[in-house]
């Protein structure tokens, strides 16, 4: 098991992930599909990297995002890729970055491949208000950033239950990795 790191170290990250990214290609296309379609969608993603999934809503239509990381890189690269969608450079722990996340209380939430990396997850899932879709995903393996990784969908269930309803689920191969899934849901906040 890793342990959490700060946004120096996620600049350098995110600079391979641009490279690498093809691997999360196919679990962003998953998660828009849990997404209403475009005109009728607000999203907010907390922890948006180098803007992978961002792009991925832009080509298919969606027009209001907001995309949120402490990541100064990812959020430059972010920039560059979809100037047309809104990126906040933020910890997403913070309680003026949460009052903006309440503040669109009509986006759906968005957290792929974060919740691992945090040590106060189900604080920030606390702080998203009751009634909101939240589509997330986590790992079942095990990195040196990750706090915790699931080797189960029923491993996530439990973690999760007392803050949130589960509504859709669906396993996700990573590219290029043998036996790596990651766990994606759309909920509603509890």
């Amino acid at each position: 098991m890793g342990k959490e790191m700060n946004a120096k170290h996620y600049d350098k990250e995110l600079r391979d992930l641009h490279i690498h990214e093809h691997r999360w290609y196919d679990l962003y296309e998953e998660a828009s599909k849990f997404l209403p379609p475009p005109s009728r969608c607000k999203t907010i993603e907390l922890g948006c990297g180098v803007g992978g999934f961002a792009e991925l809503l832009y080509k298919k239509g969606y027009r209001e995002y907001i995309g949120i990381d402490f990541s100064a890189y990812g959020i430059k690269t972010c920039k560059k890729r979809v100037p047309d969608f809104k990126f906040i450079q933020a910890n997403i722990l913070d309680s003026s970055t949460q009052k903006k996340v309440r503040k669109n209380n009509s986006a759906v939430v968005v957290v792929l491949e974060v919740l691992e990396h945090i040590n106060k997850d189900l604080v920030l899932i606390s702080s998203i208000p009751e009634g909101r879709t939240i589509v997330f995903s986590v790992p079942s393996f095990d990195y040196n950033s990750h706090v915790r990784f699931f080797n189960n969908m029923e491993e996530v269930k439990g973690r999760y239950k007392n803050l949130l309803e589960f509504q859709e689920e669906k396993v996700v191969e990573k590219r290029e990795k043998l036996n790596q899934e990651m766990f994606l849901f759309k909920t509603v906040r509890l």
